[in-house]
C-alpha cells in the first residue's frame, strides 16, 4: 500500500505544513517507508491507535507520537 500522497495539506506551490517540525516527520516517515522500515499499513495502524488513545491530540502531534513509537518498538531508534 502507497501512501496517500494526495491527502496531505496543500496550496498553489504544493504541500503546506503549520510548522517545518511537521514537514520533517512527515518527509521522515515516508522516507523510512521507502527504505522499507515498516508498511504503509503498519504505519497506519499505528497512528490510529495513538490517535484513538489521544482523542484530543493534535493531529501532528499524534504523528510525531507514533512515529517515534514505531521507531522504538522496532528497535529502529530508542
Amino acid at each position: 500500500m502507497k501512501p496517500p500522497l494526495d491527502s496531505i495539506p496543500r496550496d498553489a506551490e504544493g504541500p503546506v505544513f503549520a510548522e517545518p517540525w511537521q514537514a520533517q516527520a512527515f518527509a521522515i516517515t515516508l522516507q523510512l517507508h521507502a527504505r522499507g522500515e515498516f508498511a504503509w499499513a503498519d504505519w497506519a495502524a499505528r497512528l490510529a491507535r495513538q490517535i484513538a488513545a489521544h482523542p484530543g491530540e493534535d493531529y501532528w502531534e499524534s504523528w510525531l507520537a507514533a512515529l517515534e513509537a514505531l521507531l522504538a518498538e522496532r528497535g529502529i531508534a530508542a
